[in-house]
């Protein structure tokens, strides 16, 4: 008879560590240096703190007029047009000087990257990469919401992230999935030039496709293809394609409804 297999020992300090720098990661900001470009810098981050605040605060009032009228965050949210942070600021060198950069924390990001878009009724264009990206993250938005037990339309997720890595009882588990986090957020912020979403295709229906990848082999793969430089999607199953900035929130306001049904269900 043999002796049953033993468990692998849990490295429950490692684990801790790891949690603590995926948390650190995900709420709190960080610095970076730039070149300074006579004073043009430290103006921009400035003005690029005013304006989180003031989507901050226009987010918070339109979505409680939005939860009054019964509707879901994620199709609220999904279309708002991104006000990059960080990426924006110029890098330019004239003097020899640097500055450091105020960097928002990761989940502070992630809500720009779904919430920024407030001006798109006010001759703002969110433009069709931005719609895109605002898909999936708004999905791990939401995933992260409901992970934390953050309230329903909870806009900054950090206390309760902070909360529940406080709070947990299987630190390895806590740590895998907030170091996850930490990667599939960074991995939106600066996406491949091809990406693919498990949603559905609208037109056929159908939620994957066999392709031939770059080896020659055939391979399945999700249906939905985005491509970030031309600002476009497309189906690998049928001919369906989506090219216009008003094909673009069809198409996620359809997809975002798919993930709403599938958690329902």
């Amino acid at each position: 008879m043999t002796e049953p297999e033993q468990a692998a020992p849990v490295d429950v300090d490692a684990a801790h560590l790891a949690l603590d720098a995926a948390i650190t990661q995900l709420v709190q900001p960080s610095t970076e240096k730039v070149d300074r470009a006579d004073g043009l810098i430290d103006s921009q981050v400035a003005q690029q703190r005013a304006e989180e605040r003031a989507t901050t605060a226009e987010l918070q009032r339109r979505l409680a007029g939005h939860r009054a009228a019964g509707q879901q965050m994620q199709a609220h949210l999904v279309m708002r047009q991104l006000r990059d942070h960080r990426r924006r600021v110029v890098k330019r060198r004239t003097n020899g000087r640097a500055t450091t950069a105020v960097v928002p924390s990761l989940l502070v990001q992630l809500r720009s990257e779904i919430g920024a878009s407030s001006n798109t009724g006010a001759g703002g264009s969110a433009g069709p990469y931005r719609s895109i990206i605002a898909i999936p993250a708004t999905e791990l938005h939401a995933e992260i919401q409901r992970t934390t037990h953050a309230p329903r339309g909870a806009l900054d997720l950090r206390p309760h992230v902070t909360r529940w890595a406080a709070t947990t009882t299987d630190l390895v588990h806590a740590a895998t999935k907030a170091s996850a986090w930490v990667e599939q957020i960074r991995t939106l912020l600066n996406p491949p030039k091809r990406w693919h979403h498990p949603g559905a295709c609208p037109d056929c229906g159908q939620a994957t496709a066999h392709v031939v990848d770059t080896s020659g082999d055939l391979v399945r793969r999700p249906a939905i293809e985005f491509d970030r430089d031309r600002g476009r999607a497309r189906c690998l199953r049928c001919p369906a394609h989506w090219d216009t900035e008003a094909q673009l929130h069809q198409l996620a306001r359809v997809l975002v409804e798919q993930q709403h049904d599938l958690r329902i269900s």
